[in-house]
């Protein structure tokens, strides 16, 4: 998604997504994705292991949107943003399928926190807008959202 996104950030540059995320380069989102598939399988006791199967299975069934407590990542969950917790977009089958989700690890995930990557940047865009329109350029923050520069 974001393939022209450097993974080097020099210094404060605010961040592209309210209220704290910068999307991720293309093998920054790959790596994600696969340190937290697999560290899942680390992270849990051997002994637990077909528990947390048995959840995931059941995870990857209910409809795109549905968050959960549990510390896990469904393949279907591609990372795309981050500095924190991971915004993924939910790949799942549903009505809400391409819904954008935050990942808050210990806590689970919460959402959806837009419908769409499209309504993500939309509401980007409008509040760029709003902020340039407000003159806030000599003061980049908008509540929690440094703006970026």
């Amino acid at each position: 998604m974001a393939n022209g996104v450097s993974d080097l950030r020099p210094g404060p540059g605010g961040f592209l997504i309210p209220e704290r995320w910068t999307p991720y380069s293309t093998r920054a989102s790959l790596a994600a994705w696969r340190a937290r598939i697999s560290a899942q399988w680390r992270v849990w006791p051997e002994a637990e292991h077909a528990f947390y199967a048995a959840q995931i299975d059941r995870l990857r069934h209910t409809p795109a949107g549905t968050p959960t407590s549990m510390w896990l990542w469904l393949p279907e969950w591609p990372p795309f943003a981050g500095d924190g917790p991971d915004l993924f977009v939910d790949c799942r089958p549903g009505p809400l399928r391409g819904c954008v989700m935050v990942d808050y690890e210990t806590e689970g995930q919460h959402g959806p926190l837009w419908p769409n990557v499209a309504a993500m940047f939309e509401e980007v865009a409008d509040r760029l807008e709003g902020a340039a329109a407000e003159g806030l350029d000599d003061d980049p923050e908008i509540g929690r959202w440094i703006l970026p520069r």
